[in-house]
C-alpha cells in the first residue's frame, strides 16, 4: 500500500513531464521567431506555436490510434517470422520512424518523437522481447582498460 506521500510524489513528476514536453516543443519555435536584434514578434510566435500544437495534437492522435493498434500488429507479424534479426530490425524502424516523421511530417521535435516511440513500443504485447533485443545496443563497448 502506498502513502499519500508517494502518490504526490509520482503526481509531481508526471507533471514535470508533461511541462517538459511542453517546452520541448514550445522552445524551437520560439527560437526560429525571434529576430536578428533579439525582439519577438507576437503575432508570429501566437502563428507558429498554433500551427505546432495542431501538428502535436494530430501527432498524439494518430499515435494512440495507430501505436494502439497497427504497430503491436506488425511486430506480432515479425515475430511469428521467428528471425530475431528482423525483429530486432523492425523496432529500430518503427523507433526512428515514429522519431523522424515527429519532426519531418508533425514539425515537433525529434525528441519527442522518439519519447512516443517508446511508449509505442511499451504499449504492445512484445516490449519485453523488443527491450531484450534492443538493449545490447545500449551498452558501450569497452574501448580502453579505462572503460572495462
Amino acid at each position: 500500500m502506498t502513502s499519500t506521500c508517494y502518490q504526490v510524489a509520482i503526481g509531481w513528476l508526471v507533471v514535470q513531464d508533461l511541462v517538459t514536453v511542453f517546452i520541448m516543443v514550445c522552445l524551437p519555435i520560439v527560437a526560429q521567431v525571434t529576430q536578428g536584434d533579439g525582439v519577438m514578434d507576437p503575432r508570429a510566435i501566437v502563428v507558429s506555436l498554433s500551427k505546432t500544437m495542431l501538428g502535436l495534437v494530430i501527432f498524439v492522435a494518430g499515435m494512440l490510434i495507430v501505436g494502439r493498434r497497427v504497430f503491436p500488429w506488425i511486430l506480432q507479424r515479425v515475430a511469428i517470422a521467428g528471425s530475431r534479426e528482423l525483429f530486432t530490425l523492425c523496432v529500430l524502424a518503427i523507433a526512428i520512424g515514429i522519431a523522424y516523421g515527429a519532426g519531418a511530417i508533425f514539425n515537433v521535435s525529434f525528441a519527442l518523437g522518439a519519447f512516443f516511440a517508446g511508449m509505442v513500443m511499451r504499449e504492445s504485447s512484445f516490449a519485453h522481447r523488443a527491450l531484450k533485443t534492443v538493449y545490447p545496443c545500449k551498452t558501450p563497448l569497452p574501448c580502453c582498460s579505462l572503460c572495462r
